[in-house]
C-alpha cells in the first residue's frame, strides 16, 4: 500500500459517501405519485430564483480561519 495519509483518508471517505448516498438515488413511488413527480419536473425553472442563487456568495469559496 503505497499511499500517503491524505489519499488514504480522501479515498476512504469518498468510498464511505458513496455508499451512504447510493440509498438517495433509488426511489420507489406509486403510478400516482410518480406522475406528480413527472408534472413537477416539467414545470418551467423559475429563473429569477436560479439567478438569486447563482448571484449569492457560494459558501464553498470562503477560506476558513481556524484560529491561527
Amino acid at each position: 500500500m503505497n499511499k500517503s495519509v491524505s489519499e488514504f483518508v480522501l479515498e476512504s471517505a469518498v468510498e464511505r459517501a458513496e455508499m451512504v448516498l447510493a440509498d438517495q438515488r433509488w426511489f420507489v413511488l406509486s403510478e400516482e405519485n410518480f406522475s406528480r413527480v413527472e408534472q413537477l419536473l416539467e414545470r418551467p425553472a423559475d429563473l429569477a430564483k436560479l439567478a438569486e442563487l447563482f448571484a449569492a456568495d457560494s459558501p464553498f469559496g470562503k477560506e476558513f480561519d481556524f484560529g491561527r
